[in-house]
C-alpha cells in the first residue's frame, strides 16, 4: 500500500518522470491519441496557468495542468488539460483528487473551467461524470484517426453540486 498521496505544485524536476507515466498511460488507454514528438514540452505548453502532479512512495503518479483558453478574452478560463495518473495506480482516488485540485485552485483565481476529453477515453468520461461534471457538447475531430471520433466538453458541478470522494 502506497504512503499518502501528495499533490503539490509541478516542478521541472517533474517532467521526465511526467512523461515516463504519460507513455504508460499512452500505452494502456490510448491518452493523448496522439503521441507528442516532443512529451516534455507537451506537458509544459505556454498556456499553463498551473500544473500539479500527485506522488506515492516519493514517485509521480498523476498530472493534472490548467491552461488558459486559447480564445479566452480577459483571460478568465481556464482547461483543465494533461491529466492523468499511472495505470498501476487507478483506482486509488489519485484522479478525483487531482481534478478537486485543479478544479478548486481555478475556483480560488476567480476561474471558470471546462474539459475536454476524446471519445475513447472511457475511464476518464466516468471519472467526470462520478465527480459531478456535465457533458455540455459533443465535436466531430479529424486528429482521432481511428481512435477518436469525437471530443466530449465537460463543466463542473456548481459548489453546491459536488460530490464527495
Amino acid at each position: 500500500m502506497p504512503e499518502a498521496i501528495v499533490i503539490r505544485q509541478r516542478t521541472v524536476l517533474d517532467l521526465g518522470a511526467c512523461a515516463r507515466v504519460l507513455k504508460s498511460v499512452h500505452r494502456t488507454f490510448g491518452y493523448p491519441v496522439n503521441w507528442p514528438a516532443d512529451p516534455v514540452r507537451w506537458l509544459s505548453p505556454q498556456e499553463d496557468i498551473n500544473a500539479w502532479v500527485a506522488t506515492a512512495d516519493a514517485r509521480v503518479v498523476g498530472h493534472l495542468a490548467l491552461a488558459a483558453r486559447p480564445s479566452a478574452r480577459p483571460a478568465r478560463e481556464a482547461m483543465v488539460e494533461r491529466f492523468f495518473v499511472d495505470p498501476t495506480s487507478t483506482g486509488l482516488g489519485i484522479g478525483r483528487r487531482l481534478l478537486d485540485h485543479g478544479l478548486a485552485s481555478a475556483r480560488a483565481q476567480a476561474l471558470d473551467v471546462a474539459l475536454e476529453v476524446a471519445d475513447n477515453c472511457q475511464a476518464a468520461v466516468e471519472l467526470y461524470r462520478r465527480a459531478g461534471w456535465r457533458e455540455t457538447a459533443q465535436m466531430p475531430i479529424d486528429w482521432g484517426r481511428d481512435k477518436a471520433s469525437t471530443l466530449l466538453r465537460f463543466e463542473p458541478p456548481t459548489p453546491t453540486e459536488s460530490r464527495p470522494l
